[in-house]
């Protein structure tokens, strides 16, 4: 349907064209000739035969048409559309001319050229023409456009920063507008005038508090931190609590190398809730795995890092990854049982983290609450059967609970997901004190034997040998 609309719109235009009359300046009561009325209907027929996408019928159409008339335009633009359907921008770019030799003022054909040769990245050409539609119709905002990119293509810096120039006076400022000037001004390495695009923003609207904080960004980031200080000092009577502006404090002063005062930025960025929670993470988890691997530019102490991790956890509870930061940081100062709280928060928030389970379960070993262990074993059994670690220390949890032949059955389902010859060894070990304490003297010599074999020598077992082998 939309296609018939199309080809009846389309038919219109063109047979009541000037062109399509042959431009013999005939009045509306001078009768059509036999001709014109035998080439509108072939024309008409050609349409149809091109928008039934018999494309090959409706070229040798357009050209029986030309070969009667080798002034109608509008044959010579359907051979361009079918050309350029076809990707043969050359034959096509070539048809479209011959129509605008004839229709040398049809804004259509001069748009459709120019967006051709935008296509063939002849960018000089499509310029000239996009300059010419310009000066045809000055408010034509696509016009220009088109103008700029074929500038910004040519690499004509100053010329697109004019074009735009011409748009903002047609549509007012425009923030998509200011970006692309400013950009084009940075790459010409000219600050200032950077700036100055946002000077006269904050000079037509002097309340909007982020063209006070894009400007102080432009020389921040370029290496005039103290040009910047007094657009963000504006910034901030206007709205202090701003997520942007707390971030270009933050900026600002790790920038000069103000480490107190970039820290409490960070903190009071932490408890902006108007901060997004990903970016607000993001920064949380850089700050954390710079100061875990020793190599934060900020050298954060461990006070400081605590204090943010904990900020972050007051003002998110939601997000798991701060308590599993919490909970690393207490247990680097062995602090189990504040380490516990914070991984039990994790685990509460997402059961599915085995490497949190593994620490837990460290943790409790540590603190010697076996009990809390062990009511864990269904949940480890449904969780993760195949962590030989998890069930290994439930293992020992049920052994210090005087349960050896749970112990045994655990140690057992172990052995077989065990691929570190260490963690294999303290199984064999362990299975040996379990099958001891259920009498097996035998069984328990023999895995004391399998774990020496695999690495373990401790005191303890070497005595159990010394003693029972």
């Amino acid at each position: 349907m939309h296609r018939i609309v199309l080809f009846v719109l389309f038919l219109t235009t063109l047979l009541i064209s000037p062109v399509s009359a042959q431009k013999n300046n005939k009045t509306a009561s001078q009768k059509v000739t036999e001709a014109e009325r035998s080439q509108s209907s072939q024309f008409a027929d050609a349409l149809r035969e091109y928008y039934a996408d018999d494309h090959l019928s409706a070229e040798k159409s357009f050209r029986k048409i030309l070969s009667l008339n080798e002034r109608h335009a509008p044959s010579y633009y359907m051979l361009y559309k079918i050309k350029k359907e076809q990707k043969r921008y050359n034959d096509a770019i070539s048809y479209l001319n011959e129509a605008l030799k004839i229709d040398s003022k049809n804004s259509w054909y001069k748009e459709e050229l120019a967006t051709t040769y935008d296509l063939v990245e002849s960018y000089d050409k499509s310029a000239k023409l996009w300059l010419a539609l310009s000066k045809e119709k000055p408010t034509m905002e696509h016009y220009l456009f088109s103008l700029a990119d074929a500038y910004l293509n040519l690499k004509k810096f100053e010329k697109v920063i004019r074009v735009y120039d011409k748009l903002e006076v047609i549509m007012g400022y425009n923030d998509e507008i200011t970006e692309a000037k400013k950009n084009i001004w940075l790459y010409l390495n000219k600050v200032q005038k950077a700036a100055n695009e946002y000077d006269r923003l904050i000079k037509e609207f002097p309340s909007e508090i982020k063209y006070y904080i894009s400007a102080g960004n432009i020389y921040l980031t370029n290496d005039y931190p103290n040009k910047a200080l007094p657009y963000f000092e504006k910034a901030a009577q206007i709205n202090p609590q701003d997520v942007q502006l707390q971030i270009a404090f933050y900026d600002y002063y790790k920038t000069v190398g103000n480490k107190s005062a970039a820290y409490n930025a960070l903190l009071n960025l932490i408890r902006n809730r108007d901060f997004p929670v990903e970016d607000k993470l993001g920064s949380v988890k850089s700050l954390f795995s710079a100061f875990m691997l020793n190599i934060t530019g900020d050298n954060l102490s461990k006070k400081d890092m605590l204090e943010i991790v904990t900020t972050f956890t007051q003002y998110q509870p939601e997000v798991a990854d701060g308590w599993s930061f919490l909970a690393t940081l207490h247990l680097i100062d062995n602090k189990y049982e504040e380490g516990r709280a914070a991984l039990e928060k994790v685990l509460a928030l997402d059961v599915s983290r085995y490497t949190v389970w593994e620490d837990y379960f460290y943790v409790l070993s540590r603190l010697n609450d076996f009990k809390t262990l062990i009511s864990k074993d269904e949940s480890v059994h449904e969780l993760f059967p195949t962590n030989a670690m998890l069930l290994y220390t439930l293992g020992v949890a049920y052994l210090n609970e005087k349960r050896p032949e749970r112990a045994s059955e655990l140690f057992k389902e172990a052995m077989p997901f065990a691929f570190d010859n260490f963690l294999l060894a303290k199984i064999y070990y362990m299975l040996g004190n379990a099958n001891f304490e259920l009498n097996n003297e035998e069984e328990a010599v023999k895995n004391w034997k399998l774990a020496k074999k695999k690495g373990l020598n401790s005191q303890e077992l070497i005595d159990k040998l010394s003693k029972y082998e």
